[in-house]
């Protein structure tokens, strides 16, 4: 890259730990950039509990997706459909059976913002924040989960929600998600 004699580049690397606190930072409770706001935590953990076979759901895959496949259609259709009779489903038709359901979720709808930051954080500290208690505002941020951004308009995806114990918290500017009147 060349530059003409008359302009100075100066390139400073944004430090959210010099901002915020290196603490504040390691505990998941404060925001990576100062002027976003926590607007949700998600762990999907709460909701797909209660459910037959709890032990087996934290190793199992399927019984896992078999569950996401029925907090979607509860979500969507107002159905919730029994894990045994989704169970001997493949977990081909499952997947492309839980992706139809999150298609059909509406972000706008459902007030959340265009862009939010991710941070995924240690489980014990969401249950003394609270999590997000409605299933398809969960499924819906965690569909549109793609690295460390959360993106409104993203097709979905299945990849955030099928590791077996993580919680994430999202940051967006303040506002953000209001849908106007």
């Amino acid at each position: 890259m060349s530059t003409s004699r008359s302009i100075k580049v100066r390139c400073r690397p944004f430090d959210p730990a010099r901002t915020v606190g290196a603490v504040a930072l390691r505990s998941g409770v404060a925001a990576p950039v100062p002027s976003l706001r926590l607007f949700s935590f998600v762990d999907p953990y709460p909701l797909l509990l209660g459910r037959p076979f709890e032990r087996e759901w934290e190793r199992d895959a399927h019984l896992r997706l078999v569950r996401l496949v029925a907090l979607a259609q509860d979500a969507v259709l107002g159905r919730r459909d029994a894990d045994i009779e989704l169970y001997p489903c493949p977990d081909d038709e499952l997947s492309d059976r839980l992706e139809e359901m999150l298609g059909r979720l509406d972000p706008v709808a459902l007030g959340l913002p265009p862009f939010a930051i991710v941070r995924r954080i240690p489980v014990d500290g969401v249950h003394e924040q609270g999590f997000e208690a409605d299933p398809a505002r969960a499924l819906a941020l965690l569909s549109r989960v793609s690295g460390s951004v959360f993106i409104r308009r993203r097709a979905p995806g299945t990849a955030v929600m099928r590791t077996p114990r993580m919680a994430f918290a999202f940051y967006a500017a303040p506002g953000a998600g209001e849908v106007p009147a």
